[in-house]
């Protein structure tokens, strides 16, 4: 199964459009915030992925959760924008909370900087901005979730 990672659009709808476009073959897509509103409407042109998506610290009156706990794949997949877990100051937070719930996967975003890593069981990612905002690249995020494992991959656009 393929998920697409998205987070911090900040008004670049084009941008998602593009990423969804660029992988038909994905199952779902999960938008980390900041753009809440550029996700519904872009997300409403794409049938056959299943949409989540979480508000970010800029959605103000968003109708998104702030955090969200999923199963795709058969894995247990925590979703949240990162601010309410300080992510700018460290992932300690993060983790705490994935773990507490009993996630396989943590995604987050809020940094604008992409990252993977593995630590202690729980596969973590920040896909970036796919608004290129306050970076030099835009990126995503690629999650395959397969018998054999979960692979992570950030993807510039």
């Amino acid at each position: 199964m393929r998920i697409i990672v998205m987070s911090d659009s900040h008004g670049r709808t084009n941008s998602i459009r593009n990423v969804l476009s660029m992988h038909p073959e994905a199952r779902a897509c999960i938008f980390l915030g900041d753009g809440e509103r550029d996700f519904d409407s872009v997300s409403a042109e794409f049938d056959g992925i299943d949409c989540y998506a979480v508000a970010g610290n800029c959605d103000l009156a968003g109708q998104n959760p702030p955090s969200l706990l999923i199963e795709l794949g058969g894995k247990r997949i925590f979703a949240s924008h990162g601010h309410n877990q300080y992510v700018k100051y460290g992932i300690e937070r993060l983790v705490t909370a994935a773990t507490a719930c009993g996630a396989d996967i943590a995604l987050f975003g809020h940094t604008h900087q992409s990252m993977t890593q593995y630590i202690d069981g729980l596969y973590l990612m920040n896909p970036g901005s796919v608004g290129g905002v306050h970076v030099s690249k835009k990126t995503y995020g690629l999650i395959d979730i397969e018998r054999g494992g979960v692979l992570m991959n950030i993807g510039e656009i």
